[in-house]
């Protein structure tokens, strides 16, 4: 069974209110519907969702919408057909107003979509099926934006590999000096202190 993304949220706060730990939670969905996830991922969705329901008491349902429809498309027809076909009441210049004032919602939308295609990705899953999970409503993001999700996926993954091969210099010389010189050639935009800290 495939869980879209809202499902796998709705599972994992039902069990965390009932009072389990992210790691039980992580091996259940995993048990009982196929979902690879580790406990930190099942952590970030949880808290994501948590920080997105305190900030949701202020928008109205319509902006929601609007948020999670303008994450998955990218040009503004699209948007303004999708949204009005949830509530045709939305104005067009509502739209627009809404896409601009919400651009820090959309970009915490868009890297959650990441973070799942990177889980889809990691654990197999196919296109279809990583679609099917951050759909919205029914709403899957173009093609276009499902490229630019997959590409910075990948890109995290190459990035996470360099910084990798980076601290394996720092084990294998004992200092960092290796590791300046392949951050001068490799640059990650992580200093070598941030790396050494975050793998050794």
């Amino acid at each position: 069974m495939v869980l879209t993304r809202d499902e796998l949220r709705e599972l994992i706060c039902k069990y965390k209110a009932e009072g389990m730990t992210f790691e039980r939670i992580s091996e259940i969905i995993e048990e009982d519907y196929g979902v690879k996830r580790d406990r930190q991922s099942i952590y970030g969705i949880y808290k994501r969702y948590m920080d997105r329901l305190e900030k949701d008491k202020d928008m109205l349902r319509y902006d929601i919408d609007i948020i999670n429809i303008a994450a998955r498309n990218t040009y503004f027809s699209n948007i303004k057909k999708q949204v009005m076909e949830i509530d045709n009441s939305i104005t067009e210049r509502y739209i627009k107003e809404a896409i601009e004032s919400y651009k820090d919602d959309i970009k915490e939308v868009e890297d959650e979509m990441i973070d799942i295609v990177d889980n889809g990705i990691r654990t197999g899953s196919t296109k279809e099926e990583i679609m099917k999970s951050i759909s919205y409503k029914g709403i899957e993001p173009t093609d276009k934006v499902y490229v630019k999700l997959a590409a910075e996926s990948f890109k995290r993954k190459i990035i996470d590999g360099i910084e990798l091969v980076i601290a394996q210099s720092i084990k294998h010389n004992e200092n960092t000096d290796i590791a300046k010189e392949l951050i001068k050639e490799f640059n990650t935009g992580s200093s070598v202190t941030v790396i050494k800290n975050k793998y050794t």
